[in-house]
């Protein structure tokens, strides 16, 4: 008889295929309106596949010309598992805990339910199922942001950062840090066929391929799976963590597979929403680091990625930033092409020809310990620490 793993990581870990382990709770799903999808020698498909494609929802779009995905995906992660409802609309479920491991991140999930969906940019919960001691999360069926082409101008690249800027923004205003943002984290309702978008993308005369001006395009943040929120009431100073974010599993830092803020490498407590704002300012530097069209954006991203935590902005400031810059710019330069220069975020810094790395100028050092000086002797006064 088929025994499931008995904690969430030990499934997480499951050297094996863990399509066993979701067979055995099929019944269980469509007791509940969800049907699994097939897994065909690794590669998961609605079991009408390919005859009916899936039903349009509130979570994704496509273009007429590229046509809707046929519903297929390859099974890569352990803890989740693709579902149809009766209404062919289609679903991610995910296990997100089982005993006492896993409730941080079913917390946080009530809570972002709960709050006002329209300005969060976070991945829609449809419903939480439990069985047993295991909690089962259901979400839309949605598309990667990095598996869906490149931007096509300056103006998709501020529409992308400000979305993602807000949801963070949105997370710490409620108290909520992300503590594992990687350029997987970002998806959005896109559903078209990629092998049509790819076709288009090598003759983009052919057609304007920019799916992205064919609809509104929304962006969201997902994988709450090592957050932490505090309490309303916890003290500002209190709000910190401490070592890598997978530290809990028996990881160090070798082990862990996205950039890490300097701080979270030290033995100290350290504030998780400044490294949040690290770990996003790394992946947009090294995603858009060949934009040479607007400085001041550039600018901004170097900065949330400063090795002094109290020197990166906050969010909210981001976005105020973020959008001062695009206000700057003509319509001309918003539809200017942007060169893709998307690489590997955990790879090495990558320093563009021709800028100068502010972490090595001294006018920057002299002129970063300015401003750093008042919010640290504020600190020091008040025992708190800016956190949000």
């Amino acid at each position: 008889m088929l025994t499931l793993p008995q904690t969430l990581l030990e499934w997480k870990l499951y050297k094996e295929s863990a399509t066993p382990f979701w067979e055995s709770l099929r019944p269980f799903f469509e007791e509940h309106g969800y049907v699994l999808w097939h897994d065909e020698h690794g590669f998961a498909r609605p079991r009408d596949y390919p005859d009916a494609i899936r039903a349009k929802d509130d979570y994704h779009e496509w273009i007429d010309y590229i046509g809707p995905n046929q519903s297929s995906m390859p099974i890569e992660r352990k803890t989740l598992f693709p579902a149809r409802t009766k209404d062919r609309k289609d679903v991610m479920i995910r296990i997100v805990a089982r005993g006492e491991q896993g409730q941080e991140h079913v917390k946080i999930l009530k809570h972002l339910a709960e709050t006002d969906v329209e300005k969060q940019h976070v991945l829609p919960l449809l419903e939480l199922l439990e069985r047993d001691d295991m909690v089962f999360a259901v979400f839309p069926f949605v598309g990667s942001n990095d598996l869906n082409g490149w931007f096509q101008d300056l103006g998709e690249v501020f529409d992308f950062l400000r979305q993602v800027f807000e949801a963070f923004a949105f997370l710490h205003e409620h108290r909520i840090a992300h503590r594992d943002y990687g350029a997987g984290e970002v998806l959005l309702n896109f559903a078209g066929d990629r092998w049509g978008l790819d076709s288009q993308m090598e003759d983009p005369a052919s057609k304007p391929w920019s799916w992205r001006k064919s609809f509104e395009v929304c962006y969201w943040i997902t994988d709450f799976e090592l957050s932490v929120q505090f309490d309303a009431d916890s003290e500002p100073s209190s709000r910190l963590v401490q070592g890598i974010p997978t530290a809990a599993w028996g990881h160090t830092d070798q082990d862990y597979r996205k950039e890490l803020a300097p701080e979270s490498l030290e033995e100290d407590p350290y504030c998780p929403f400044k490294a949040d704002v690290y770990q996003v300012g790394f992946c947009a530097f090294e995603i858009f680091c060949k934009i040479q069209t607007t400085e001041p954006l550039r600018q901004l991203l170097w900065e949330m990625r400063h090795p002094n935590p109290h020197l990166r902005p906050t969010f909210a400031q981001a976005v105020g930033r973020l959008q001062q810059v695009r206000a700057d710019l003509s319509a001309e330069a918003l539809a200017e092409a942007v060169e893709e220069a998307y690489c590997n975020p955990n790879a090495s810094h990558i320093l563009p020809e021709n800028i100068i790395d502010p972490f090595e100028d001294v006018r920057f050092k002299e002129s970063s310990a300015e401003q750093a000086e008042p919010e640290l002797r504020a600190n020091e006064a008040s025992g708190e620490l800016s956190v949000i």
